[in-house]
This record gives C-alpha cells, sequence and structure tokens, in this order.
C-alpha cells in the first residue's frame, strides 16, 4: 500500500498553517474572557501554570524525533515492520521516562505540600497546587501516545496530524474553556481541559493508523533492541536540546511572576505569546520539508539541500518581516482594542518583542535541517551555553529594568552564542562556502531589505500611512510590500512557491 500522498507538503503546509493561525486567534479571542471572569492575579497565576507545566514536557527526550526521521529515511519503502518496530522501542522507551518522572514528581508535591505549602504553591493568595498537580500527572501519564503522530510526521502525513491537532486539540481546547469560564469554574477545571486537550490528537492519530495501516501496531513484542540502542545517542542530544530551548522563553514568564508579581505576567505573556506563535507560524514551512531533509542528506544530495536552505531562509525573514512591520504599526492599537491597556507593555518593550521575532525566525530554517539530519551535537552545546546565559541575565536585568529587561536577556543570549554558531555549522554540514552564502544573502536580502526599509522609513516620515481609516492604512501597507517584493525579489518567491506546491 503506498503511504505517501503525492500532494502531501502543500496540504501539510496548509493544515499546519491553520493550526498555527487558529493558535493564534484561539487565544486572543479568549484574553477578554479571562480577564472578565478571572481576577489579574488568577489569569496571570494561570499563565505561570501554564509555564511551568510546558517543562515536564521535556520528559519526551527528544525520542518523537528520532522516531519520525528514523521512518522518513525510510518512508519509500513501505516497510510496515520496520515501523512498528522503530515505534513500539520509541514508546516503550518514553513510557519508562515518563514513570519514572511522574513517581518522583509526586513525592516532590507531596513533600511539598506537608511542609512548604505557601512557599511553592500560593503566590498572592492563589492557590496552586492542585491545578499544578492534575495537569503534570496527565500530561506524564498520556505523553507516550504521542508517538502516533511522530509516525504519522515521519510518513509525510504532516497534514492528517494537524486535522487532529485542530479538531480535538484546539477546537475542543477553546469550546470547552470558554463554556467552563461562562460557567464560573477556573483553574482546576482549565487544568482538566487542558490536559485532556493534549492527548487527544495522539488518539484520533491511532486510529488513523490502525485504519489504513492494519498491519502497524505498537506492543512490546514489536520492541527491537538493535533499533533501541541506535536511539540513545540522537535521544541524548535532544534531550539536551529541548532542555536548553526550554529555558530560553518559559523562563521569562516564571521569573517576571515571582520577581515582579503575577500581576505583570499577562503584560510579558500576551504579546510574547503572539510574537512567538507568529515565529513558530513561520517555522513550519520549514517543519513540513524536515522529511525531505532527512531523505536528501541520507542520498548526500548537499547542493540540493544548498537550495532549500537559500529558499527557507528567504521565505522566512521575509515573511517575518512583513508581519513584523504591521506590528510595529498597528500592534498597539490591536491589542489594547481587543484586550486593555493592561496587557501592553509599552511601545518600547513592544518594539524589542519585535526585534526578537526577526532574530528567531532566522534561526528556525538552520536548526530545522540540524535536527532533520541529526547533526546537533555542536548546536546542543552551544544552545546549552545560550539558556545559562539566558538565565543568569534574566534574573538579573528583570530585578534591574523590569519586563525590558527579561527580552534583553533573550536577544542578548542568543547573538552571543546560536545567532552566529548556527551559521557556522549549517555552512559545515552542507559544504556550502561561506563567500558564496554571503554573496547570495548580500543580493537577495540584505540589499532589497535595506531599500524597502529605508522606503518604508520615508513614507511613514511623510506620514501617508496615516491617511485613511485603520483598515485603509493595514491594506497601504501590505499592497506596497506585496509590490515591492514581487518586483525586487520575484525569482525567489516563484523558487519558495514551487518548492511548496509543484
Amino acid at each position: 500500500m503506498k503511504l505517501i500522498n503525492k500532494n502531501a507538503t502543500w496540504e501539510s503546509l496548509y493544515f499546519s498553517l491553520m493550526f498555527k493561525l487558529i493558535s493564534l486567534l484561539g487565544p486572543l479571542l479568549l484574553v477578554p474572557i479571562f480577564l472578565r471572569y478571572l481576577t489579574i492575579e488568577e489569569y496571570g497565576a494561570w499563565l505561570m501554570i501554564v509555564s511551568i507545566t510546558s517543562y515536564f514536557f521535556l520528559a519526551n527526550p527528544g525520542i518523537t524525533k528520532v522516531v519520525s526521521n528514523a521512518i522518513a529515511r525510510e518512508s519509500d519503502s513501505n516497510d510496515i515492520k520496520y515501523y512498528s518496530q522503530v515505534a513500539s522501542s520509541g514508546y516503550y522507551l518514553f513510557q519508562k521516562i515518563t514513570s519514572i518522572i511522574l513517581f518522583f514528581t509526586l513525592l516532590f508535591f507531596i513533600f511539598s505540600r506537608l511542609f512548604f505549602e505557601r512557599v511553592f504553591f500560593e503566590i498572592e493568595s492563589v492557590a496552586l497546587f492542585f491545578p499544578l498537580l492534575i495537569m503534570i500527572s496527565l500530561n506524564l501519564v498520556t505523553y507516550p501516545m504521542i508517538i502516533y503522530r511522530s509516525v504519522l510526521r515521519g510518513l509525510d502525513l504532516i497534514d492528517v496530524e494537524q486535522k487532529y491537532n485542530i479538531i480535538l486539540g484546539l477546537v475542543f481546547r477553546y469550546l470547552l474553556t470558554i463554556i467552563g469560564l461562562f460557567s464560573g469554574l477556573k483553574l482546576i477545571y482549565l487544568a482538566i481541559i487542558y490536559s485532556v486537550s493534549n492527548f487527544l490528537p495522539s488518539i484520533g492519530s491511532k486510529f488513523f493508523l490502525k485504519k489504513k495501516i492494519p498491519q502497524f501496531r505498537i506492543s512490546k513484542a514489536k520492541k527491537n533492541q538493535e533499533i533501541l540502542q541506535k536511539m540513545i545517542k540522537p535521544v541524548g542530544s535532544f534531550f539536551i536540546l529541548l532542555i536548553s530551548m526550554a529555558f530560553q522563553f518559559t523562563i521569562g514568564t516564571i521569573l517576571i511572576g515571582f520577581i515582579l508579581g503575577p500581576s505583570y505576567v499577562p503584560m510579558y505573556a500576551i504579546p510574547m505569546q503572539i510574537i512567538i506563535i507568529l515565529i513558530t507560524s513561520i517555522r513550519v514551512a520549514s517543519e513540513v520539508k524536515m522529511p525531505l531533509i532527512s531523505k536528501l542528506y541520507k542520498q548526500n544530495k548537499l547542493f540540493d539541500l544548498q537550495s532549500l536552505l537559500r529558499s527557507l531562509l528567504f521565505l522566512s525573514i521575509v515573511s517575518m518581516l512583513i508581519l513584523t512591520l504591521n506590528l510595529y504599526f498597528f500592534g498597539e492599537v490591536i491589542l489594547i482594542t481587543w484586550a486593555g491597556n493592561t496587557v501592553f507593555p509599552g511601545q518600547e518593550v513592544f518594539n524589542l518583542m519585535l526585534l526578537f521575532s526577526l532574530i528567531f525566525c532566522i534561526s528556525y530554517p538552520l536548526s530545522s535541517i540540524l535536527e532533520a539530519t541529526e547533526n546537533i551535537s555542536g548546536y546542543t552545546k552551544m544552545t546549552t551555553i545560550e539558556a545559562m546565559l539566558n538565565i543568569l541575565l534574566t534574573i538579573f536585568l528583570t530585578i534591574n529594568m523590569g519586563i525590558k529587561g527579561t527580552i534583553l536577556s533573550v536577544i542578548i543570549s542568543r547573538l552571543l552564542t546560536n545567532g552566529w554558531f548556527l551559521f557556522k555549522e549549517i555552512l559545515r554540514i552542507l559544504e556550502y562556502k561561506s563567500l558564496d552564502f554571503i554573496k547570495w544573502f548580500v543580493a537577495d536580502l540584505f540589499l532589497p531589505l535595506l531599500i524597502l526599509l529605508s522606503s518604508i522609513y520615508l513614507i511613514s516620515y511623510i506620514g501617508i500611512l496615516n491617511d485613511g481609516s485603520f483598515i485603509a492604512q493595514i491594506f497601504s501597507l501590505n499592497m506596497y510590500l506585496a509590490c515591492f517584493f514581487m518586483l525586487a525579489s520575484k525569482k525567489n518567491i516563484l523558487k519558495a512557491f514551487r518548492l511548496f506546491f509543484n
């Protein structure tokens, strides 16, 4: 049976973008409801709970990446027995890890409840104990089932996985959150809903595989010791990488909550959540190409990978710049109109968030190639250094500068570490001459974007963007951007289009 859909690329891109769009609109739509039915302290505490719980997703030490990469490399073979062995080996290794973490987590909760309840689990009179316990426990118990989703990704059926993410994950979560808040239910109810919505897409993926590939099965009998041993090294590297990456983003929310208080958390977390969702939306283009990257690297087609790198970089940078310019001119009005003054951190801090988005969007095509080819040893070490530097800077600068210091910490730590290292590493692995890459970057990206930003500055200075209604201003800016890129970068746009829609 042929498992690979010939239209997989554009369908995967479409549904992945739909998932990111709903992920963006959902939290935006819910912010006024949260602020109406929860106090600002309760909402800040909820954002802290979500951030703390996110660290327990590190119970996945890169197993899902290793499983999807292994299946992607052999996706043309339709070797269902091999797929079952890979998935089973990953699943039961995953289950063993989550069981151990759950045991020690429960011990910690019991010990803390008995001796340090107020210190750890009550912030500004908001109880965190039971919501945290529920979310962490449910997530750890059900987390290994995500392997079914990894199998779909490895088979380049990302569109199917994303459909389940949208329907059984996001739509389920948002609808029941609204119903619960209207009914007066608070943090414990939210914890249950968010936990259940995390594993329902995995159940959907399981039933899809059972229906379409009846021979595929995850069981202890199908574990393969040789495959399991091969997983250990890349899993270890991915685990260190995931831990380090976790401290790049969510640590800010937690430290702001403890240093400045939960009431300050929405002012940081809501705009930053929007920024991160936009960044990860841009990353979709790189993610859907990871199965192809794995196959090209296995076939040693480095020239094709160099071309793919250029297209992904162009698409990521241009897309993020368009979004950033829109937020620079219109973000304050949109945020305040939608959710009120309490969630806007000020124009200076917001501009730093936009700078953060531009810096990180450049990194994602590079990191996706490293992860798909499993050349992550150096990247892992540098990300660990970045995470440690970020924690130290965040503590120091948040105490001295508030939320502005939190954003600066992430930017500075990235520029001093992976901001340059990722380029060095990717050029080495793809055997891409530095001079050739610099020539392309200057001619195809730097000079056109320099001209664009200069013209935008002049237009803004003259005041053309201030004419007409708010909607007309947004339309005018984006029409200008579209015309500029069609004239200045037509070749790269067509190349990127063919990459995803041929």
